[in-house]
């Protein structure tokens, strides 16, 4: 049985308003771990051709200087130069969307992005969800302070 949860994305003292940052996730599984719903996540927007998870995993435009937003160029030019390195290699749908799940993982043991599961913090990829008590999934994409 497929359920749908809802998720909604939020960076920190900006909380969504109305439907944007809005979306509902199916979920296959009556049960499963932190790390599976990243991955639904992940593999939906990619089956969409959607990059709104990325967006919690890379800095946010208008919180940056001049010099942060030439440095860190949208993620175009990310792919773009992931792109040139792997030029050798062809990669197929699933490398593509493995390294997303990849980076994902990545940016949540980095705490670049936190997940709310009916408002309680999920603490580790591998901590046990049920579904059918799952109403929300909040992601929260954290921005470091500036300065020293």
């Amino acid at each position: 049985m497929t359920r749908k949860i809802t998720i909604i994305d939020e960076i920190l003292a900006r909380p969504v308003e109305d439907e944007q940052g809005r979306a509902l996730l199916d979920v296959p599984l009556d049960r499963c771990t932190v790390r599976d719903l990243i991955r639904f996540r992940v593999e939906q927007e990619v089956a969409r051709g959607e990059d709104a998870f990325l967006s919690l995993m890379t800095p946010h435009k208008t919180s940056q200087a001049p010099q942060e937003r030439t440095l860190n160029s949208d993620t175009t030019n990310a792919r773009a130069f992931a792109a040139a390195q792997n030029a050798s290699r062809v990669q197929t749908p699933s490398d593509t969307l493995n390294a997303a799940v990849q980076q994902a993982y990545d940016a949540f043991h980095a705490n670049a992005f936190v997940l709310f599961l009916n408002g309680q913090q999920a603490e580790d990829l591998d901590d046990e969800v049920v579904t059918s008590t799952l109403d929300q999934v909040t992601f929260v994409r954290l921005i470091p302070l500036q300065g020293g």
